[in-house]
């Protein structure tokens, strides 16, 4: 696995503008990385530009590529195949990318946790 610098993201953000550098932002999470609409039965996901992930690309476009790998349903990797699967995406990765990983509510409604 890569190993990732220890500061801010606005810091990389910065430094990152400054030297002109295009580095990888990957977001790995669930259905609110995938942009899901619970509203909408048939789509059942926001139009693409509408979704964070494409707001983003295009605030940073000159700066970052951004790559969201969001699905309904995931939770924590506990799986064989799911963590071959996030080795796989981290190893494409190189030091100084960044990766944001949110999961955990699945989870909680598996495990049936009150909060």
């Amino acid at each position: 696995m890569p190993a990732f610098p220890q500061r801010g993201l606005w810091t990389l953000l910065f430094e990152n503008i400054m030297t002109k550098i295009k580095k990888q932002i990957l977001f790995y999470g669930d259905s609110n990385t995938y942009g899901y609409d619970p509203a909408d039965p048939y789509e059942n996901r926001y139009p693409q530009e509408s979704c964070w992930g494409s707001i983003l690309s295009r605030a940073f476009c000159d700066e970052w590529d951004i790559h969201c790998c969001g699905m309904n349903g995931r939770r924590l990797p506990d799986l064989r195949y799911d963590k071959e699967r996030l080795d796989c995406l981290l190893s494409r990765l190189d030091p100084g990318d960044l990766f944001a990983m949110m999961l955990g509510t699945n989870d909680m409604r598996r495990y049936r946790i009150h909060v």
